[in-house]
């Protein structure tokens, strides 16, 4: 019975952190999206890349260090 209920709240917590972590790629997205746009009639973005890329690094969803080098053109 202890494992059932063990087992229960696991399962309950899983559950949880998964909503909650869909909840937060998609703001992440979101902030990713507004950083790149750019905005009407001009060439200026309506946010900052480095903004954006922070909130992925809190997110431990990319490193604080490269860890390879790829070349990059922002037209």
């Amino acid at each position: 019975m202890k494992h059932a209920i063990a087992f229960a709240l696991l399962a309950a917590s899983a559950a949880s952190s998964a909503m909650a972590l869909a909840a937060d790629v998609k703001a992440l997205e979101s902030g990713l999206r507004h950083a790149l746009q750019l905005k009407k009639g001009s060439s200026e973005r309506t946010g900052t890349s480095g903004q954006a890329i922070r909130a992925y690094m809190r997110a431990s969803l990319i490193s604080r260090q490269p860890q390879q080098r790829f070349d990059y053109t922002d037209y």
